[in-house]
C-alpha cells in the first residue's frame, strides 16, 4: 500500500502518492530479462542478488512518493531495503528503444550490487556528500556497463551513448556517466574496478577522507 504525503506547508506541497499500474505488456519482457541476466551475471561473480518483482507507475513530469521518505523523481528507483525495482514508464523506457531500457534497469541492478556488497562511507558536510553521490551513481553505471557487456555484447557502444546523453545534477555530467559505464564494459574482468575508490581516482573525484569501506566492497 502506498503511503500518502504529509503536508510541508503552503509553499512546499506534498509530494502526490504515485500512481500504480498493472506491467506494461510491451515493457516488462525486457526489464524481466535485464533482472533475471543481472542476477544471474552477478551470481557468477559471487554476488548473491536477492530482488522482488518491480513495481510500474503511470508516467508523470513531477517528483511522486513511492513510500515514506522514498521519492520517485525520475524513470526508476532502487529499494534497497525491499530489494525492489520500480520503474516509471517514460520516453527513456520503452519498449521501442529496448537498449535504453537495458541500461536504465541494468544501472539500478547496479545500485543492488552495491547495497550487497555494502559500499558504505561517511561524508561530514555538502560537499563530500555531493561527491559521494556522484561517485555511488557512477559506480551504478560502471556496474550496468559490465552487465551489459556481458549480456548484452552487441548493445555495448548503443548503451554507452545512452548514458552519455543524461548527464544531470544528480546522477553527474554525461561524459563522466559514460567513461565510467565504459569503465565497466571494458575492464570489468579486473579486481574492484567499480569501487569508489577506483572511480575516485580514475573520473578525479574526491573521496570523502576520513571515510572507510564496510567489509564486501573489495570482494569484486
Amino acid at each position: 500500500m502506498l503511503a500518502g504525503a504529509t503536508s510541508c506547508g503552503e509553499n512546499n506541497p506534498p509530494t502526490p502518492p504515485c500512481i500504480e499500474i498493472t506491467p506494461p505488456a510491451d515493457l516488462e519482457p525486457t526489464v524481466t530479462d535485464v533482472i533475471e541476466n543481472g542476477v544471474d551475471f552477478w551470481e557468477t561473480k559471487g554476488v548473491t542478488l536477492t530482488l522482488d518483482h518491480p513495481r510500474y507507475f503511470q508516467k508523470s513530469d513531477s517528483p511522486c512518493r513511492l513510500s515514506g521518505s522514498e521519492i520517485l523523481r525520475g524513470t526508476s528507483f532502487f529499494n534497497r531495503h525491499l530489494g525492489q525495482i520500480s520503474i516509471r514508464k517514460t520516453s527513456k523506457v520503452t519498449h521501442k528503444k529496448p537498449v535504453e531500457t537495458q541500461v536504465v534497469i541494468a544501472h539500478e541492478v547496479g545500485h543492488a550490487v552495491q547495497a550487497r556488497k555494502g559500499q558504505t562511507y561517511h561524508p561530514k558536510d555538502d560537499n563530500e556528500r555531493r561527491d559521494l553521490k556522484i561517485l555511488k551513481e557512477a559506480g551504478a553505471d560502471c556496474y550496468a556497463g559490465m552487465l551489459v557487456a556481458d549480456r548484452y555484447p552487441d548493445d555495448k557502444q548503443a548503451a554507452a551513448e545512452f548514458t552519455g546523453d543524461h548527464g544531470d545534477d544528480t546522477h553527474s555530467t554525461g561524459s563522466t556517466r559514460k567513461r565510467a559505464f565504459l569503465i565497466g564494459a571494458q575492464e570489468g574482468a579486473k579486481q574492484d574496478v567499480c569501487s569508489y575508490t577506483a572511480l575516485s581516482d580514475k573520473l578525479d573525484i574526491p573521496l570523502p577522507g576520513d571515510s572507510q569501506p564496510t567489509v564486501g566492497q573489495a570482494d569484486l
